[in-house]
């Protein structure tokens, strides 16, 4: 296994370092050594690794030999594994049902699980027509964001299988991160879009002045354009 990246234990002063050995660092104590060693059963390499924003000594790995696998710091062993058809490229833990979690795939899917039971998938979001790069639950654990290789975002309700959103351009280029704001955490609360399609207060209010503007207007004479404002070029004698 190649060592890709280093990820920080929340609430807890610990260093995830991933390389052969993939070793658990107090950053209280860096010059001590690695205090843990994870034994992986993976013999790729690991994409991502999210740690339980509840159960803190528990994590979960997606890794290159398409195994999603469930580790606890306390007893160091693997609890628990699950085989997908493809790879995982990103794993993130809902933050309000501390069992579930959400699996971005390169098979174009999404899957939903309950760490109490990996045989089988909650549920299973379908949309993409390309990898899914990564993905978000909102604050609430009701809603998922994602981002694909195929250039969009799209926002999904948990329990259902398609998404109710996708955000695209035509100069879109590939989308490799999407998360949701943490709320009003800066003392401001920021005006999240929930729906792309609405019309906005702003936008009625600008529709409402440009029709007063048009009606109030519309019995005044027509302003005959001149040749100079039309660009016309008049022979010069």
């Amino acid at each position: 296994m190649l060592g890709l990246s280093a990820y920080h234990i929340t609430d807890l002063p610990l260093l995830l370092l991933l390389h052969p050995m993939s070793s658990v660092y107090d950053l209280l104590m860096p010059s001590a050594g690695p205090v843990d060693v994870l034994n992986h059963t993976s013999r790729g390499i690991i994409n991502a690794i999210a740690f339980n924003t509840v159960e803190t000594s528990i994590l979960a790995s997606c890794d290159l030999d398409r195994a999603i696998s469930l580790y606890d710091l306390r007893t160091l062993i693997w609890i628990s594994q699950a085989i997908l058809t493809m790879s995982a490229n990103t794993i993130f833990w809902n933050p309000m049902e501390a069992f579930n979690f959400a699996v971005g795939s390169e098979d174009l899917s999404i899957y939903v699980f309950d760490m109490r039971n990996l045989s089988r998938s909650l549920n299973i979001l379908k949309d993409h027509i390309s990898a899914v790069t990564d993905v978000d639950f909102s604050p609430t654990g009701e809603e998922l964001v994602s981002a694909s290789y195929d250039r969009t975002i799209r926002l999904w309700k948990r329990s259902e299988g398609h998404s109710r959103d996708v955000y695209h351009t035509k100069r879109m280029q590939r989308v490799f991160c999407a998360t949701f704001s943490s709320g009003s955490k800066h003392r401001h609360i920021p005006k999240q879009i929930k729906r792309a399609s609405e019309i906005r207060g702003e936008e009625v209010k600008a529709l409402n002045q440009r029709e007063e503007n048009r009606i109030k207007h519309s019995h005044a004479p027509a302003k005959r354009s001149s040749a100079r404002e039309k660009m016309v070029l008049e022979t010069v004698q």
